[in-house]
This record gives structure tokens, C-alpha cells and sequence, in this order.
């Protein structure tokens, strides 16, 4: 099932309480239905993922927007990974950091399923991360001389 349908079945369930067709009357798939819509919540008219802190690295939870429109998805990956804007603060802000700079830039305010494939795709199309990559130089091997025995050029 694609993610757009996912999230608009866990946003309707989340606001008339009424479960998807596919789910039926069956006991089972309801529980398991309402059992992933409990990351979920609505705030300001928009679905947010919660996410909750891990002891040792995070004191507060976190409510991370669910993206589902793929263009808006794709804007948010170009915006982080080269600034939100043309100016030179923002491209100094967002700057080609890097593909796990990125990531984790996006992972921190937004959520969608293949965040990683689609920062990979996007940076492997910005010629300027291209060309400052250090994984696409070519060095050159160590020449040597070989050794020419002496002998008579004619026989």
C-alpha cells in the first residue's frame, strides 16, 4: 500500500474515528489498525508522527510532520541539502553538507517513507557534490621506469 493512502486512513481514523473499508469488522484488524495509528496524532490540522525520546540521547518527544505529496517531499530534500533559498546565507546555511547531514536535517522536523533513497538520488544529480566528492577522483598510479637492457640496436 502506497504511504499517501497509509497516512490518509490513519488521518480520518484519527479524526471521525471510523476504520478503513479493508479493515472490516474483523477484531483482529481493527486492533492492529489502531494499534499503528497510536504514533500518530493531529496538531494544527496536520498529521504529526511521535516520536519519543531515548533515554540516553533525547530529553523531549518530538512530533515530526507526515509528508505525503512527493513534490513537496522532493522540495524539502533540495531546500536542506542546498539552502532554502538562491541567496549566499542560504546556501551557506544549507551548504552540500553531505548526505547524513541532510538526512539527518530532515529526520529531525519531517517524516516519510524512503527519506535516505531519496536524499542518495538527490545528491548524486548536484554537480557541485559531484565534483567535490572525493569518491569520484581518479589518482593517478605511482609510475616507474623499467629497465631497458643494453644490446645492439642491429643484429
Amino acid at each position: 500500500m502506497k504511504f499517501a493512502t497509509e497516512m490518509d486512513e490513519v488521518e480520518e481514523f484519527l479524526w471521525t474515528n471510523k476504520y478503513p473499508v479493508h479493515v472490516g469488522n474483523d477484531k483482529g484488524k481493527k486492533a492492529n489498525f489502531r494499534r499503528k495509528c497510536w504514533a500518530f496524532v493531529m496538531q494544527d490540522e496536520c498529521l504529526k508522527f511521535v516520536h519519543k525520546p531515548n533515554r540516553r540521547y533525547m530529553t523531549e518527544v518530538r512530533f515530526l510532520r507526515v509528508i505525503k505529496d512527493r513534490q513537496y517531499q522532493l522540495d524539502i530534500v533540495l531546500a536542506s541539502h542546498r539552502g532554502a533559498d538562491d541567496s549566499d546565507e542560504a546556501v551557506a546555511l544549507g551548504g552540500h553538507v553531505g548526505r547524513d547531514k541532510v538526512i539527518d536535517r530532515i529526520m529531525q522536523r519531517f517524516l516519510w517513507r524512503n527519506v535516505t533513497s531519496d536524499v542518495v538520488e538527490t545528491i548524486k544529480t548536484c554537480l557541485r557534490c559531484q565534483k567535490a566528492s572525493t569518491v569520484f577522483r581518479k589518482v593517478d598510479p605511482k609510475q616507474h621506469s623499467i629497465p631497458i637492457k643494453p644490446q645492439n640496436m642491429y643484429s
